[in-house]
């Protein structure tokens, strides 16, 4: 909650910069989708989540946020079908980037989640360089990939420097 606001009262400080288009990277049920969308109401905003189950929660979510598209699809450096592994009762935990089994993040999974029900699923994973190809490139992007940032930004080499901001959400 303080994130957010936190966020929240720095992109209000900042309306001088136009921002047509933001792209939310790891959007996970659309929290920050909302949120941009409350303080850049004429911004189109593209969602992309990987994990089916919070997809579906955000479709729902959104519902009445007609400029916000919900992508379901993973984002990286390359283009193709991969496994996304997805624990069934902790979609929060989605995650494509390798963890450090010694990390306080991966004990603190293994002790919650180890004995619950895990699905391997088929997804599409897109660089956004090609995206952009189709669609406007970002004013404004989020990146909240839990490890997965530097492939996500690979996939935007020829695009970056048009971006006029980049939040990236990582942990240490």
């Amino acid at each position: 909650f303080f994130h957010r606001k936190r966020i929240n009262n720095y992109l209000k400080l900042i309306k001088e910069i136009k921002i047509e288009t933001i792209y939310d990277v790891g959007s996970n049920n659309c929290v920050y989708s909302k949120l941009f969308s409350k303080i850049f109401p004429e911004a189109k905003i593209y969602a992309f989540e990987p994990n089916i189950n919070l997809y579906e929660v955000s479709k729902i979510k959104c519902n009445d946020f007609k400029k916000i598209e919900i992508i379901n699809k993973a984002v990286g450096n390359t283009n193709d079908i991969i496994d996304i592994e997805i624990e069934e009762f902790s979609p929060l935990t989605t995650s494509l980037a390798e963890t450090n089994p010694k990390s306080t993040t991966s004990k603190i999974k293994k002790f919650l989640y180890e004995k619950k029900t895990k699905k391997i699923l088929k997804v599409e994973i897109i660089k956004l360089d090609d995206f952009i190809k189709h669609n406007k490139c970002p004013d404004f992007i989020k990146i909240d990939v839990e490890g997965f940032e530097e492939e996500v930004l690979k996939g935007l080499l020829y695009n970056i420097k048009k971006i006029k901001l980049i939040m990236i959400e990582f942990h240490f």
